[in-house]
């Protein structure tokens, strides 16, 4: 499939970047340059652990993630993602199954919508408990996103739950791209 090779090839191409990284943290204070490249690390955050959800509908951990990095570096660097830049990653992660969920439900994938739909919140609530919280730059305005994508889930997910219910087997799903709402008649 074109599309796989596609995401397989550019996922490559985001290692080599965090390689990069990597190699020029090598002697110098990791934290000093962390502002640099901590947006790039949430984006490859946000790619690895969505490509990990779509493998396996779970959420890579951040342990899970170095470890995957250390070895696609062959244990080179001494290279470690932080508990910040993978809270923020994971919060970015969640606009990407936002959007999943939606083009899932115009496809006629009630049952995926409502799969995310809990996902989401379960990040949500994780994100909402972690001690890390209030501490990382920038994690509030990424919550109230996080907030945003989880509410437009919930509300598409009962739209498509009580149309079923009323109207079984002929629910007719579109895209309102003035209102960006979803219509169901």
């Amino acid at each position: 499939n074109d599309l796989i090779e596609k995401e397989r090839k550019n996922f490559e191409e985001l290692v080599e970047i965090i390689e990069k990284i990597a190699v020029e943290l090598i002697d110098q204070d990791y934290w000093k340059y962390h502002r640099t490249f901590s947006p790039g690390l949430q984006e490859f955050i946000e790619a690895a652990t969505l490509r990990n959800y779509l493998q396996s509908k779970n959420l890579l951990t951040l342990q899970q993630l170095n470890l995957n990095i250390s070895s696609l570096f062959k244990n080179q660097y001494n290279f470690k993602i932080e508990i910040d830049d993978y809270l923020l990653g994971i919060a970015d992660l969640t606009g990407e199954l936002m959007r999943i969920a939606i083009n899932s439900v115009a496809c006629g994938d009630k049952s995926r919508c409502i799969e995310i739909k809990q996902f989401l919140q379960l990040i949500y609530s994780g994100l909402n408990q972690s001690p890390y919280f209030v501490k990382i730059f920038g994690m509030n305005n990424k919550m109230d996103v996080l907030k945003q994508s989880l509410e437009k889930v919930e509300k598409i997910c009962y739209t498509v739950i009580v149309r079923s219910a009323e109207y079984p087997n002929q629910l007719n799903v579109s895209f309102d791209e003035q209102n960006e709402d979803m219509i169901v008649d």
